[in-house]
């Protein structure tokens, strides 16, 4: 979380960099990341024009950190389901994304 937080903060600097960051113990690592989430907050309030529209911004680095929460949120409330760190593989075709009970078209 702290290196997407790092990388909108590039982003608001017109910079598209990305930075893996070394995992740190569990509370070194929330320090981390709310020093990551309050840099872009006090960057936003600045009011600088931003390198990157706020659009491409939001959907890139912010989207993607919405989505892991709500991914970790998932396997909270359903602990027995199946939980992979990465998906594998994606589907190919129309019929293995939608299934058999999609709608034709």
């Amino acid at each position: 979380m702290h290196d997407l937080f790092g990388w909108a903060l590039q982003m608001c600097d017109g910079r598209h960099e990305w930075h893996n960051s070394e995992p740190l113990p569990w509370q070194d690592g929330v320090d981390r990341f709310f020093r990551a989430l309050q840099a872009f907050d006090d960057r936003l309030a600045t009011g600088a024009p931003l390198g990157f529209s706020a659009a491409s911004i939001f959907q890139g680095p912010i989207a993607d950190a919405l989505t892991h929460v709500g991914n970790w949120r998932c396997c909270a409330v359903w602990p027995a389901a199946r939980c992979p760190a990465r998906i594998t593989s994606w589907p190919t075709s129309r019929w293995e994304r939608w299934g058999s009970t999609s709608p034709r078209r």
